[in-house]
């Protein structure tokens, strides 16, 4: 068995059986089936937000109807933030070149696309992996977090539903629906991709309190009762729909430790600087009105000069400055301890927070819309705050955590920013009306609307160079294809124990395509990781005795070192070393092995005297030469040996 999350290649690898396409044509389909599936879930989410919101302010009044042109943009804008911008090392590395050209008289550098993944130096020993979704498709590689993306937006999504169902008093039959969908998508999650669960679920959970709570006006008994029957509803759906998975599987990252490393805030503003920015401007406008009071008692207990004031504490201290002296106090402290990161993201979540509940309390306009899109915004700053804090036992420092976790909050802010945006009319709202004073409003308008259009530009640059140097990082130029195994035919691989010629290999592994039925156990190489072992079962599907150590760890124990993984590898060492023929064979008999593959890859990795040994056993009967070109053997086991 493995133990590991599995259902989005199990997913794509049904669709490749049912289809009957040729994997390396289909795995070049199911990139952008996802990254199709992620771009129409966020333009779903982001739209029907602004149009909901739209809907609900009008209330039947004038302006309901119509082409909803700015929703439609505000979809679009989802889309542009989540699935195509990058983070802003892009411009910065445009800025750092034309520097190098304009100044430094140099050369202008190339485009690193992939220095945008690693935004954490140094590395090591940072390690952080710092990939925003366009960088991951672009990349191409179809890992867990990739086809859990489409997912996780669609819980998005009925989380939603579920929160607008509860604050609309709905019918209890299609609440009931949403929660059972919810749950499915929710059980999928957790078994394609366990790291995006605890998020996803976290933003569920609490939707739909906030709709119950919505549903009644106020928090009373049996608010709690709905909720706590739709939440065990929800964990059992979701279980259930798994149960096999879930009994079987042992999550080797479990529980949390201190994090070893703080993300300097500069970092964080590099990775998220493009989404803050409306997002932080959303909530303080959203916030408006207790903003005022703050500033009202300030000023009305300064100008008192005896006596407890109007707004003011029992000591003659007003109210509105010990609440910002306090945690501004203790916010500057943690900041001054190394941790300014998260002292920015404590700011930030308690905004949110008055923010989220100012907008419940407008249930029946557009409140619960932007309740949820605050929520979102909030989850995503108590993201970058909770790695600063403790990261997953078990990791590499904070690899995986960050890249999992700093993805989540990616989506997140991105989609609250594209209603951010929508909801401050792309910043117009900022200029106010022409009236006596407006001016100085309208001159802050294009200032913020200007800096937004700078950051935007910045985010832009990735697509266009990242794109390109990625074309440009290949083994050889091709035409345009589909077929992702064909750079073999012409293309050579090097590592520290020699070249391949690849043509080779990709004539055996067509040849067992071809012939071979079932699934037959193949004996090649193993080499250390990211080498060129493992090849033929790669490109053939046909089980191997060990594939790539430390998933073959990870997948089987889930830990490093694991005694079964080991001892495999040395069997596999010792077939193809040994001069001893009954000594071979024995193992192949405990293996199950039919085709063993000697081409370069193994005459690099293993003694030429014991790979002499195969046509020895050739000429005694016990092998059999299935197939054979100018570097590759394979041989099959006789059925009598």
């Amino acid at each position: 068995y493995i133990n590991y999350y599995y259902f989005g290649q199990f997913m794509v690898a049904a669709f490749v059986r049912v289809t009957g396409i040729p994997t390396e044509v289909a795995y070049n389909l199911a990139v952008p089936t996802f990254y199709a599936l992620v771009v129409g879930a966020a333009f779903s989410i982001a739209f029907n937000l602004a149009e909901g919101a739209r809907r609900a302010a009008a209330d039947g009044r004038d302006g309901a109807d119509g082409v909803p042109w700015k929703s439609l943009a505000a979809g679009l804008t989802g889309v542009l933030l989540v699935a195509v911008v990058g983070n802003l090392d892009g411009g910065g590395q445009l800025v750092q070149g034309a520097w190098a050209r304009l100044v430094q008289h140099l050369p202008f550098p190339a485009f690193d696309y992939w220095r945008s993944s690693r935004m954490m130096p140094p590395d090591p020993p940072g390690w952080e992996i710092t990939e925003v979704p366009f960088f991951t498709f672009l990349f191409g590689d179809l890992h867990a977090h990739v086809m859990a993306l489409p997912l996780s937006l669609a819980s998005l999504g009925l989380g939603l539903n579920l929160m607008l169902q509860g604050a609309r008093r709905g019918p209890w039959l299609p609440q009931v629906v949403t929660l059972a969908l919810l749950a499915l998508v929710l059980g999928a999650l957790s078994a394609t991709n366990a790291w995006d669960l605890p998020t996803f679920l976290a933003i569920a959970v609490a939707a739909i309190a906030a709709g119950e709570y919505l549903r009644d006006g106020r928090l009373e008994v049996r608010t709690v009762a709905r909720l706590g029957l739709l939440l065990g509803g929800l964990a059992i759906l979701a279980t259930a729909s798994f149960a096999p998975f879930h009994l079987r599987y042992h999550n080797a990252f479990g529980g949390v430790v201190p994090s070893p490393a703080a993300t300097m805030l500069y970092q964080y503003l590099a990775i998220h600087g493009l989404f803050l920015l409306p997002l932080v401007t959303l909530l303080v406008y959203e916030t408006r009105s207790l903003w005022r009071a703050v500033l009202f008692s300030v000023v009305q207990g300064l100008r008192e000069t005896a006596g407890a004031p109007v707004g003011g504490s029992p000591g003659g201290v007003p109210v509105g400055l010990l609440a910002m002296v306090i945690p501004g106090t203790a916010l500057l402290a943690t900041a001054a301890l190394g941790y300014a990161t998260v002292a920015f993201l404590t700011s930030l979540l308690a905004l949110a927070a008055l923010a989220f509940w100012l907008s419940l309390r407008d249930a029946r306009g557009a409140g619960p819309f932007t309740a949820f899109v605050v929520l979102l915004a909030g989850v995503g700053f108590a993201i970058g705050l909770g790695l600063d804090l403790v990261t997953m036992k078990g990791d590499i420092d904070r690899m995986n955590t960050v890249f999992k976790f700093y993805l989540h909050g990616w989506v997140l802010l991105a989609l609250a920013a594209a209603y951010a945006l929508w909801r401050l009319d792309y910043g117009r709202l900022l200029a106010g009306h022409r009236q006596a004073g407006a001016r100085r409003r309208r001159w802050g308008h294009w200032a913020w609307s200007g800096l937004f259009v700078l950051l935007l530009a910045a985010a832009l640059v990735y697509p266009v160079l990242g794109t390109r140097a990625r074309l440009a990082d290949r083994f050889r130029a091709l035409p345009l294809t589909l077929d992702g195994a064909a750079y073999m035919v012409g293309a050579s691989y090097f590592d520290e124990r020699g070249a391949v010629v690849l043509r080779w290999d990709a004539e055996a592994v067509r040849w067992l395509r071809e012939h071979v039925d079932g699934s037959p156990v193949v004996l090649e190489a193993n080499t250390p990781i990211y080498r060129w072992g493992s090849r033929v079962s790669i490109y053939t599907g046909l089980p191997s005795v060990v594939g790539w150590q430390w998933h073959q760890e990870q997948q089987r124990c889930g830990v490093p070192g694991c005694p079964d993984v080991q001892e495999r590898i040395r069997d596999v060492e010792t077939i193809y070393s040994t001069t001893d023929s009954e000594e071979a064979l024995r193992l192949l008999r405990q293996y199950g092995v039919r085709y063993i593959v000697v081409g370069e890859t193994e005459r690099d990795y293993y003694p030429s005297a014991g790979l002499a040994k195969f046509d020895r056993m050739f000429q005694e009967g016990k092998l059999s030469l299935a197939y054979e070109n100018q570097q590759v053997k394979l041989y099959e086991v006789s059925a009598s040996s």
